[in-house]
């Protein structure tokens, strides 16, 4: 459960003290930096 702030518009959704473990992080970044099908898709017709 998050936290929301009214006037600031901050939303916090957690607070870690220590890092995670760094299997979990690795999955984070990976599922983070994954380019997204979507994403792809809509790219404006740019191609590099």
């Amino acid at each position: 459960m998050g936290l929301e702030l009214d006037a600031s518009g901050i939303h916090v959704a957690e607070y870690l003290t220590l890092p995670p473990p760094k299997d979990v992080l690795q999955a984070k970044l990976d599922e983070a930096i994954a380019p997204s099908p979507a994403g792809l898709d809509n790219r404006g017709g740019a191609e590099a």
